[in-house]
């Protein structure tokens, strides 16, 4: 299940982090997220992004798979 916005995801390098957006992968490093939390094996990756010193914003970032239509 992909998390949704407000939701609380357990991450490898961050240890809870908040979902602030859900992003393609495009659209997710023009917003400036792409910090890694070093979750693999999912569907999706969370991605953070420097909001000021020692804050963060994470992002839900789906993954473009073969074949999707978009």
């Amino acid at each position: 299940m992909i998390p949704c916005i407000g939701q609380k995801v357990k991450t490898p390098r961050f240890p809870t982090v908040t979902i602030v957006a859900v992003l393609y992968e495009d659209d997710a490093a023009k917003l400036g997220f792409v910090e890694s939390t070093h979750l693999y094996e999912q569907p999706y990756n969370i991605l953070g992004r420097h909001i000021g010193e020692n804050r963060m914003d994470f992002a839900v970032v789906l993954k473009k798979e073969r074949g999707m239509p978009f």
